[in-house]
């Protein structure tokens, strides 16, 4: 019997359990259906601002309220204006403040304004006057360490320079010598070179090189029309006897031969040419 009454509950329960679903079946078939569509009814155009149009009697001079494509035309005529009219109420302010003083028996206002200007001038010139000397004088002190450290550098090198030629203090006309061509900006490499030259060569040098010719040329010069003293070979002891000679006297042919004994312009300058080359070789 109660298994019968179980059977009939289980069967009422049934239908009850599947009714949501065909509920929740109906909202998706409303979803589905389409809308209507929606028209929205456009307003009439406005018309164009122009100066007939344009509300002048509510104006208050703003130029936003100008159509935006004149407005940047407003705005430059507005400042030209408005510099004009600070200009003109500037002077206005000027000879109102001038009369008021005169019928009172003051003094100019002006005067005052110069003075304020004139003050301000001092003060500005006074600082850029003491800018000026600070940085002249650190100008100075640089000047004078960059000098400082050549002179000694330059100290230094005449000081290696003459303990490798001790023939300069030795002998007093080099000594004499050497102090005028460093006088006269030789370097010290040139002026031993010049040292060591004929005198005849030496002034010839110098000459070029008072001229403006560069050292190295002026010694180029001097050489090739003064050439270095070949020293003449001495005989072997005992040569007088096994040869007969009695001087010292070598052949003409071995001698070195002088720019003067060139024959010809063109001997001469072939001559420059090869002593030019081997100076500038040596």
């Amino acid at each position: 019997m109660d298994e019968e009454v179980a059977e009939v509950a289980e069967s009422v329960e049934a239908p009850a359990a599947e009714a949501p679903a065909a509920v929740s079946e109906a909202p998706a078939s409303e979803a589905a259906a389409p809308e209507a569509p929606v028209t929205v009814a456009e307003a009439p155009a406005a018309d164009p601002v122009t100066s007939d149009n344009f509300g002048w009697d509510g104006w208050e001079g703003n130029t936003d309220a100008f159509p935006e494509d004149i407005r940047p035309w407003a705005d430059g005529i507005s400042k030209y204006h408005q510099a004009s009219l600070d200009t003109h109420t500037a002077n206005y302010t000027s000879l109102k403040e001038l009369y008021d003083a005169v019928l009172l028996g003051e003094e100019d206002p002006r005067l005052g304004t110069m003075a304020t200007e004139r003050d301000a001038l001092i003060t500005e010139r006074d600082k850029y006057k003491a800018d000026f000397e600070g940085a002249q004088a650190s100008m100075q002190q640089y000047q004078q360490a960059v000098q400082l450290h050549y002179v000694q550098k330059a100290e230094a090198a005449l000081d290696r320079f003459v303990d490798s030629r001790p023939d300069i203090l030795a002998k007093p006309e080099k000594y004499e010598l050497f102090s005028e061509l460093l006088t006269e900006k030789w370097d010290l490499e040139s002026a031993g070179k010049l040292l060591d030259m004929p005198k005849e060569a030496a002034d010839i040098a110098r000459k070029a090189h008072k001229d403006g010719v560069p050292t190295a040329y002026a010694i180029r010069l001097a050489l090739a029309k003064v050439p270095p003293q070949v020293q003449n070979p001495q005989p072997r002891p005992g040569a007088t006897i096994t040869s007969g000679a009695t001087s010292g006297r070598v052949s003409p042919n071995s001698a070195a031969r002088g720019m003067g004994d060139a024959k010809s312009l063109e001997e001469s300058r072939s001559m420059a040419t090869r002593r030019a080359l081997k100076v500038h070789k040596s």
